[in-house]
């Protein structure tokens, strides 16, 4: 057994059914074509549906519940990640911001899990109006491995989310910019007047964090 008790054997290490967090009954879509576990492995369901289903409770979106304690399961179990993804899709918009939150925690130090999932994040990020979910996709934007023919697409969500009605998006997607602008003189010239715009205009962590990001990209620059 692994870790986490599922068993070994590769891609037919998952199943979650959607309504172990009260979404629509089946199961959620393989977000990554031929690279999921197989979703209707029975043997599997009750292990992954117990880590999923800590996203659910409690259900004030103020609360992060039990994100950190998927972190941790997934973390000991990274064959886990892909399921923890799929509630991306869940119809609660508390078990959505819960798995964001977890997905983004543990990509600082699993990175590379991001890999297989990194176009379906972008369409995401593109489409999701839930404001949770919109920050912690700006930070796995800037750190996902999207081929260089996506780039210009990731640069376009992010600007589009400096017009964000939350300061922490704006923040998030000013981070996102200005580390996709390293070694990019033609985004860092781009990006540069947004930036001082948002320093001189914006929220109080806007303009720490806008202030930090243009010496940041002017010692880049020299």
């Amino acid at each position: 057994m692994g870790p986490a008790g599922v068993g070994k054997g590769g891609r037919d290490e998952y199943v979650f059914a959607a309504q172990a967090t009260g979404g629509a009954a089946g199961h959620y879509p393989c977000p990554v074509p031929n690279h999921c576990p197989d979703w209707a492995a029975p043997a599997r369901r009750s292990v992954v549906e117990a880590v999923v289903g800590k996203l659910v409770d409690p259900p004030d979106r103020r609360s992060i519940g039990r994100a950190n304690e998927v972190v941790n399961d997934v973390l000991a179990d990274p064959r886990l990640f892909a399921a923890v993804f799929a509630a991306l899709h869940d119809e609660q918009p508390v078990v959505r911001m819960r798995a964001a939150d977890a997905i983004e925690k543990v990509s600082r130090e699993r990175p590379e899990l991001l890999d297989p999932h990194a176009e379906a994040l972008l369409a995401i990020a593109a489409t999701t109006r839930d404001t949770e979910v919109r920050w912690h996709a700006a930070q796995l934007l800037g750190r996902a491995p999207l081929a260089a023919a996506h780039r210009s697409r990731v640069v376009e969500v992010l600007l589009g989310y400096l017009d964000d009605a939350s300061g922490i998006v704006k923040t998030c997607a000013m981070q996102a910019l200005a580390d996709l602008a390293d070694e990019d003189q033609e985004l860092t010239a781009r990006i540069v007047p947004l930036l001082e715009q948002l320093t001189a205009t914006g929220s109080p962590a806007m303009r720490a964090r806008g202030r930090k990001l243009l010496r940041m990209l002017a010692a880049d620059c020299g």
